[in-house]
């Protein structure tokens, strides 16, 4: 009971200054708390922006895919264009996530992606060539067909052989 002994200014500086220590306490331990949950508010951040980025990648992914049906039966050049655009976004999605990631066995995998991406968009160009040579030949070939129909049928007129037997006698194979 040495604060009895105190005179009454000192008591009350005594019973102010533990009232201190004891706010500045609770204070440091709560900063410590905030703190604490700053940086697990971060890594729910992080997370958070992962599933929206996976997200948008199924996303663009489902649409690469419908485009690409598109263009195959319809020849489709907006369709092209969407798959194109789809395809770049991933692969920018891609890329971010393996700046951002910590783990190396996600880091591996984003990689992996990003490679599966730079092929399939390889694989795109190159069917998208193909598939605009297909079609201009089957534009030129619907034109040529009837024409080809006609000039068989004038030739067949001129030599008068009606008859598939008289033709094959002629040695005439229409």
């Amino acid at each position: 009971m040495w604060l009895s002994r105190l005179r009454l200014r000192g008591q009350l500086l005594a019973g102010f200054g533990s009232l201190v220590v004891l706010l500045v306490t609770i204070a440091a331990f709560g900063g410590y708390g905030l703190s604490a949950s700053d940086s697990a508010l971060k890594e729910m951040d992080d997370e958070t922006a992962g599933l929206r980025n996976t997200q948008q990648m199924l996303f663009d992914s489902e649409m690469i895919r419908r485009a690409m049906t598109s263009y195959r039966f319809d020849f489709n050049q907006a369709a092209l264009m969407d798959a194109r655009a789809a395809e770049t976004d991933v692969a920018a999605i891609l890329a971010d996530r393996v700046k951002r990631v910590r783990s190396p066995g996600r880091r591996a995998l984003y990689e992996q992606a990003a490679e599966m991406i730079k092929v399939i968009t390889a694989r795109c160009d190159r069917f998208a060539a193909l598939a605009e040579a297909a079609n201009k030949y089957h534009t030129e070939m619907t034109v040529l067909g009837p024409l080809l129909l006609k000039s068989s049928e004038e030739v067949r007129a001129l030599l008068g052989a009606t008859d598939r037997a008289e033709q094959r006698a002629l040695g005439i194979d229409i």
